[in-house]
């Protein structure tokens, strides 16, 4: 293959495939399973129980989950499970009885290896028996929407049933295992806090301070970038941003969302109405899940305001503003969070 154009080779570290550069040499970008593996509850807790581990503001969302139709006549989590697996394991039954009846299903996938994927899956999570399968139901989660959204028509009608049933109860689980992940991620405690949308939120503070001018402060190293890109004759004296776009996992964008609700909802719900929207921090996110970062300048007074709106992705249409925050009030934000956990990663 040719190489890559100059430009491209600027914006990427093959020496760094998968990090994300925050100007402290990069930093695995991989979802921290082990936060999740610190859960303090087990499987026969009921739901009263559960729900005293919520944060004030992720309890709604849990709350919500859990008197659901689906969830309500189950106690707690390990009978729950073991329903999703007995509906689950029924629409494998009646897809491998009636293969010839399946017609061609997503992306030519034939129904022995939807029957795989699903059987390897259950095998690994261990539905109501693994004191670990509460927390990783939202793999199961993402077969089950997929076909839900891709292949539920064409399926044969008892499956199409079995699968419908076992898509509400995984949702209502999905939600309310979501809400219990949030509150242990965005708790205070350095040994359950999850800090790995810290990279990205120093690299948007950066950003931020590249487009309004503003000092990079100890950053300005990473500004031959910006100098490389647009070069000594470009129409700017001085690097310029206009856009930037970030792809990662939804749970990075979840990071960053979770690192910045800490101040305000961390002890008890905003008391301003207009900050209350941000329990949606607290729901499942989609694959398409994206935050959307503005900077933009008052034409009566000049002033340079942030906002910021989070959309869920595939799940469903929510997409809410997080902030709309004079420029110098977000950059003091951004900057007492990342130090905070520097502090924090010391002291350990």
């Amino acid at each position: 293959l040719p190489p890559p154009p100059p430009i491209i080779a600027a914006l990427v570290r093959r020496e760094e495939s998968g990090l994300l550069d925050a100007g402290n040499g990069g930093k695995n970008y991989t979802k921290k399973d082990d936060v999740t593996n610190n859960t303090p509850y087990s499987l026969d807790a009921t739901w009263t129980e559960l729900e005293s581990l919520a944060t004030p503001w992720t309890r709604s969302r849990f709350s919500a989950a859990v008197a659901s139709p689906v969830l309500a006549p189950f106690a707690g989590p390990r009978p729950a499970l073991r329903a999703l697996a007995v509906q689950t394991e029924a629409m494998l039954a009646a897809v491998c009885t009636d293969l010839v009846e399946v017609e061609a299903l997503h992306n030519a996938e034939t129904p022995a290896l939807l029957c795989e994927r699903y059987r390897d899956t259950l095998k690994e999570i261990q539905l109501g028996e693994s004191p670990l399968s509460f927390e990783k139901v939202p793999k199961l989660g993402d077969h089950i929407f997929y076909d839900m959204t891709h292949n539920s028509e064409v399926l044969p009608v008892e499956a199409q049933r079995s699968l419908e049933a076992a898509f509400d109860l995984c949702l209502a689980l999905c939600d309310a295992q979501a809400a219990l992940e949030v509150a242990m991620r965005s708790s205070l405690d350095s040994a359950m806090r999850d800090d790995s949308g810290l990279p990205l939120l120093q690299k948007m503070r950066w950003d931020l301070r590249v487009a309004s001018g503003a000092d990079l402060g100890e950053e300005k190293a990473h500004v031959y970038k910006h100098d490389y890109l647009y070069g000594s004759g470009g129409s700017a004296e001085k690097p310029c941003v206009r856009t930037r776009l970030y792809f990662c996992h939804n749970s990075h964008v979840q990071g960053v969302a979770i690192a910045l609700s800490r101040q305000r909802c961390a002890h008890a719900p905003p008391e301003n109405e207009s900050e209350k929207h941000w329990d949606v921090v607290a729901g499942r996110l989609g694959y398409l899940a994206h935050m959307a970062l503005r900077l933009r300048r008052r034409r009566k007074t000049g002033e340079l305001r942030v906002s910021c709106h989070l959309g869920r992705g595939e799940m469903d249409d929510e997409h809410v503003q997080l902030f709309d925050l004079p420029l110098a009030e977000v950059d003091a934000w951004f900057t007492e969070e990342l130090l905070k956990a520097q502090d924090g990663s010391q002291k350990e």
